[in-house]
């Protein structure tokens, strides 16, 4: 039987696979998916907490479920923003929340150094104008990424990042950067534990992710602060986010590498790598990221990726990559060399050359001949 979590998220996900079905509808689904978590949510404590002390703190069931204390975000939290690059926009502090800190932020186009301080609340960024490269230094070395709009990351509680980032045309870029207190996700791996459900010990970090529904309830959140929307939707959409994000990162145990099972690239964990590489098509995949994706050794990744499609997993990218060129190049008045940028080639020289081995022409010569 599922788990009051999957319950509520599989409810979730339906409600928003309904709506992005029909154009247009994909941000408007996040504000119902909110309220109808808060209802979900409030409904399992009731039954989960009757008689506990955390019952001391619901109201009866009136309206969404009111909670009388909401978990507040830490003031290292705004401390913290103000220690970022650019220059705040809008606060949901301006609307009185104070269960999570949502920022709109417009940052410049390039920063060659920042180091991050540290905050007990997890925080969630999400891109909503511009594009750049953004690096994290770990472990003696950087990682990059590519940022677009829908794109985003997340920061564990109590973490420190030294980043850096570069905009092809130094551009300034609008974020939204939205604190969520450690109290949510311990009251979710609390509601695991309940229900016999272990939960990762893996920290809630990304340098990157591209997560719709993420993304939608976050923009949502940003619009409701110049409504003036009360602290509740906030309340509502972290206990959301911190059940889902949970429930993504206990799905990483299967991703893993095992001993027992590191030599096998089966069809879902195959089918698991190829959405994957689709989705980061445009950032430097390495095997090694790519088989910790697949759940098995590296050292045996390239060989059953080969085996199963009959090409390598380079190879593979670059077919991704040489399709999205190819769009672009038809659909849209980029420059060749943005396009290349936008396909994840910082050289231009690069990018002419995978293009011309792909479809023997030029990218020049391709838009030629597909000229409407």
């Amino acid at each position: 039987m599922a788990t009051w979590p999957e319950r509520l998220l599989a409810g979730a996900v339906r409600n928003q696979e309904t709506c992005t079905r029909h154009s247009g509808l994909a941000n408007s689904v996040a504000l119902p998916l909110i309220i109808y978590v808060n209802q979900q949510l409030h409904s399992a404590l009731q039954g989960r907490h009757r008689g506990s002390a955390s019952d001391r703190n619901v109201n009866s069931m009136t309206g969404l479920g009111i909670v009388k204390t909401l978990p507040r975000f830490s003031r290292m939290s705004l401390r913290a923003s103000a220690l970022r690059p650019g220059r705040q926009l809008l606060s949901s502090e301006a609307c009185g929340w104070t269960s999570v800190l949502l920022q709109t932020f417009e940052q410049p186009g390039t920063v060659e150094h920042y180091e991050t301080a540290a905050s007990p609340d997890a925080l969630v960024v999400v891109v909503l104008k511009g594009a750049y490269e953004i690096e994290s230094f770990s472990s003696g070395s950087w990682k990059k990424a590519s940022y677009r709009p829908g794109c985003g990351g997340l920061t564990a509680p109590g973490t420190t990042n030294r980043l850096r980032w570069h905009s092809k045309s130094n551009a300034e870029s609008i974020i939204l950067r939205l604190y969520i207190p450690a109290h949510y996700f311990d009251e979710s791996r609390e509601e695991y534990r309940r229900a016999g459900e272990r939960t990762s010990s893996n920290a809630l970090d990304a340098l990157s992710f591209t997560d719709p529904l993420i993304v939608n309830v976050v923009r949502s959140l940003g619009q409701q602060i110049a409504k003036g929307a009360p602290d509740l939707l906030a309340d509502a959409g972290a206990r959301f986010l911190a059940t889902y994000l949970l429930s993504k990162m206990n799905q990483q145990p299967e991703q893993r590498l095992s001993r027992s099972a590191g030599h096998d690239l089966t069809d879902r964990r195959l089918l698991r790598v190829m959405e994957y590489m689709q989705q980061h098509r445009t950032d430097e995949l390495t095997s090694g990221r790519l088989a910790a994706e697949a759940g098995i050794s590296s050292f045996h990744f390239s060989r059953l990726f080969k085996e199963k499609l009959g090409i390598t997993p380079h190879r593979y990218l670059t077919r991704l990559r040489m399709q999205l060129a190819r769009n672009l190049l038809k659909e849209t008045g980029m420059s060749i060399g943005e396009i290349g940028v936008s396909c994840g080639y910082m050289h231009h020289g690069h990018f002419a050359a995978a293009f011309a081995n792909e479809y023997k022409c030029s990218p020049t010569e391709f838009r030629t001949q597909h000229l409407i």
